[in-house]
């Protein structure tokens, strides 16, 4: 399996259960789009999560709008978030070895590769946003 192809017109959050989202708002370091992951840089800049670079490598939330460069981006931290991607119920999501904010499938990641969890998918397109960032590198 590839990275998710995100249809960022569609990306949203859900309340599932009661469970309302927990947003937060930051500056963009980069130019972002909605759906990618986001860390934020020593400066505390939001920027595309890149597992192969110290600094941006640990996953802060998913990107609920598109920003550029010193614009706003609201993140989800904690939640449900609408992806309008296709995935398989029960994946672990984690951050992608291609970098700039891509999601994967875990059973992507190749040794070598950081795990950083995004969370999981409750549905095809439903990402329950749950991060771990572990600090390990799959053996």
């Amino acid at each position: 399996m590839a990275d998710y192809t995100i249809v960022k017109a569609n990306v949203k959050t859900s309340i599932v259960d009661g469970k309302k989202p927990v947003l937060a708002r930051y500056e963009a370091g980069e130019a972002l789009t909605a759906g990618m992951a986001i860390a934020l840089n020593d400066a505390g800049l939001a920027m595309g999560v890149n597992i192969g670079t110290v600094g941006i490598e640990d996953v802060k939330g998913i990107a609920l709008n598109d920003a550029a460069t010193s614009q706003p981006v609201d993140i989800c931290e904690d939640g449900y978030v609408d992806l309008g991607a296709v995935g398989t119920i029960g994946d672990i999501i984690v951050a992608s070895a291609t970098g700039s904010g891509a999601i994967t499938a875990s059973s992507d990641l190749v040794p070598t590769n950081r795990v950083s969890i995004v969370g999981y998918m409750t549905s095809n397109d439903l990402l329950r946003v749950d991060l771990a960032n572990t600090g390990v590198t799959k053996g």
